[in-house]
């Protein structure tokens, strides 16, 4: 009969602290939807003059809930000229709140362009609101971790810290098989770990009591699959 099994497994973690955001594939997301939207108005056909207007009225229009209008401004205004870190920023939050898929895009650029810790933040809470709603939860709480080390927000400190627990390495499930000729214990972990000769996992195990009279220690076994 398979005794009771102690697993010890150490996961440190450093604390949260500002840090440098960096992602290549928002970087080129974020490169690319910028180009598009200066591109849609050519040149010698760009109004500057509108673009103080346009951003106004934006600006009612997301005080007022209506995202989706706010987002035709504010992309009218940067194709004619407007390409500040405010402007981004603005249309970012808008597109969060419409389910827009260039939300990040945009909020990135507003973390490239911006030298200002609460803009930045908000940029970054942009992103990771946004992968949090796609259950993209280790990049959320990159991107929330980064924010908060420019500025805070309790309500997403909070969710930081939620996060922090959905994905901190564990075990997920014990499955026994103590009727076989060796003991066994076949364990599911939440993420996919190293298949290595040269690892050995008996090192993290511990039996209670300990298994004086058997002929080998318990065996732990890692489960390809995760649960």
């Amino acid at each position: 009969m398979l005794r009771a099994l102690l697993l010890l497994f150490v996961f440190a973690a450093a604390p949260a602290a500002a840090q440098e955001y960096q992602s290549k594939e928002l970087a080129d997301a974020a490169r690319d939807w910028r180009q598009e939207l200066i591109d849609s108005v050519p040149a010698n056909k760009k109004q500057p003059g509108l673009v103080t207007a346009l951003r106004r009225t934006a600006e009612v229009e997301y005080q007022a809930k209506d995202y989706r209008a706010a987002i035709g401004r504010l992309t009218t205004a940067i194709a004619n000229g407007a390409d500040d870190d405010l402007v981004w920023l603005r249309l970012a939050q808008s597109q969060l709140a419409a389910n827009d898929d260039h939300a990040m895009a945009s909020a990135y650029n507003t973390y490239l362009k911006s030298t200002d810790p609460v803009e930045r933040g908000a940029a970054l809470f942009v992103i990771g609101r946004d992968y949090d709603r796609h259950d993209k939860q280790k990049e959320a709480l990159a991107a929330f971790d980064a924010g908060l080390g420019f500025t805070h927000l309790a309500a997403i400190a909070e969710r930081a810290e939620e996060l922090r627990r959905l994905v901190a390495f564990r075990v997920t499930k014990v499955e026994v098989q103590a009727e076989a000729d060796e003991a066994r214990a076949c364990l599911r972990f939440n993420e996919q770990i190293a298949a290595k000769a040269d690892i050995s996992y008996g090192a993290f195990v511990r039996s209670e009591p300990k298994l004086e009279t058997a002929s080998s220690p318990p065996t732990a076994i890692p489960c390809a699959s995760t649960a």
